[in-house]
Order: structure tokens, then sequence, then C-alpha cells
């Protein structure tokens, strides 16, 4: 685990607690979406 994944997939599932499951799912899916591009722009050019 790191600092990517605990601000991005851990933060949005720690905070869905009371939501809906499509609530949950867009969340987890935006999350998703930033950790992938926060990856991509780590590793850019190695």
């Amino acid at each position: 685990m790191d600092f990517n994944e605990c601000q991005t997939l851990i933060s949005a599932a720690r905070n869905s607690w009371g939501n809906t499951s499509p609530e949950v799912l867009k969340d987890i899916n935006k999350a998703n979406e930033e950790f992938s591009d926060n990856v991509k722009n780590r590793f850019k050019g190695k």
C-alpha cells in the first residue's frame, strides 16, 4: 500500500459509510481513475 492508494481508493472506501451502492461504485470508480492517472504521471517517461 502506498500514499497514492491511501489518498484515493482507501479514502473513497472509508467515506462510503451510509451511501447507496451506486454512490459507492461511483466514488470507487472515480478514485480508481485518479489512482491510475497518478501512476501514469509518476512513471511517465521511465
